[in-house]
């Protein structure tokens, strides 16, 4: 059996692996749980990849899948990106003036600025990278939870 015809099944299941992982109905403040329940999770995230229902995962379900997934990161941004541009839109005119985006970004730093020293440490940009990745997991939970998303 060449390497070649192994590459593609041993990718198949990296790829299930990952998207087991990252579509994990996971709560915002995750618990330790069992791994039958984790076990439990994973088997159903994959069984849903499989469309035609024939017990395997193919080429094509694997694409789609992965381009559902693209696609809902796409929307998710585009949500973000537009609660950013209202919040920063300070007199709602529909438009996002220099002052206003230099205002908004201001108003980041000096939130950043937790002990109020006037300069960002590395604890307070190391604070900035863990919130900015719960967010974002917090946006994967609320998808999932709500059906819009996850599989």
């Amino acid at each position: 059996m060449s390497l070649r015809f192994l590459a593609l099944p041993a990718a198949l299941v990296l790829a299930l692996a990952a998207h087991a992982a990252e579509t994990s109905t996971a709560p915002q403040n995750p618990q330790a749980i069992s791994i039958d329940e984790a076990r439990n999770r994973i088997g159903t995230d994959v069984a849903a990849m499989d469309a035609n229902n024939d017990g395997f995962i193919d080429a094509a379900e694997l694409n789609a899948e992965h381009e559902l997934r693209q696609a809902e990161r796409r929307q998710r941004h585009a949500e973000r990106a537009q609660k950013r541009f209202l919040a920063m839109d300070a007199d709602a005119d529909g438009k996002v003036s220099v002052a206003e985006v230099v205002a908004a970004r201001s108003a980041r730093l000096e939130a950043r600025d937790r002990n109020g020293d006037g300069k960002i440490g590395a604890d307070e940009s190391a604070h900035r990278r863990h919130a900015k990745r719960d967010c974002h997991d917090s946006d994967k939970h609320d998808a999932h939870a709500s059906g819009d998303g996850g599989h």
